[in-house]
């Protein structure tokens, strides 16, 4: 019997949920398609996804497929016009250091992604929920167009032991983690997810 909410946990090496919230058709020819790194919901001061410090290594290898650009701007029609993905990475939930509170994915913002998505464009939000200031309301408002939820819920790094007796492994130090989870829910106006349950 399948419940009301699906449930999946995922384990991701970078401590990051990547949700493909749309497919989006590559433009012809041998133009790149363009990828937006917004900064938008990032708030000032985070210094933990900039895109030519912690983040370089990730824009370098986006580069090789896409025309990757980064603004920190609100993402309206006009900035949009030709991008064919965004991603946004750990929108934040506080201010840092003293700095004004960070943009939230608001009604206005949720609308124009939404637009943006049933035109063709696709969207990736990631976020790392354990101690990075990750904000979840406001995006939950988003992701539930798609049937999803970032769930407040994850396993932090748990040290294992290995028995010395244990074929192979014995007396190695290992350690788990489990990563962000998502919560797939039941909703007649869900507009379309890419993340199957194939844990059943």
């Amino acid at each position: 019997m399948i419940s009301r909410v699906l449930r999946i946990q995922i384990s991701i090496s970078l401590c990051s949920a990547i949700l493909f919230l749309s497919c989006f058709e590559l433009r012809g020819g041998d133009s790149k398609p363009v990828l937006l790194y917004s900064r938008y919901y990032n708030a000032e001061g985070e210094e933990r996804y900039l895109p030519d410090g912690t983040y370089s290594a990730v824009i370098k290898q986006l580069s090789a497929d896409f025309d990757v650009r980064v603004h920190a701007a609100r993402l309206s029609r006009e900035k949009l016009n030709d991008v064919d993905l965004v991603l946004i990475s750990n929108p934040s939930a506080h201010p840092v250091n003293g700095n004004p509170p960070p943009a939230k994915l608001d009604a206005p913002d949720r609308k124009e992604l939404l637009q943006f998505i049933r035109n063709g464009g696709g969207v990736i939000i990631m976020g790392n929920q354990e101690n990075h200031n990750l904000e979840t309301k406001k995006v939950n408002q988003f992701l539930n167009n798609f049937g999803m939820q970032w769930a407040e819920n994850y396993t932090d790094a748990k040290g294992l032991n290995i028995p010395i007796d244990t074929p192979v492994l014995g007396g190695l130090k290992w350690a788990y983690y489990t990563g962000n989870q998502i919560q797939l829910t039941e909703s007649k106006n869900v507009e379309h997810w890419i993340v199957q349950n194939d844990l059943n």
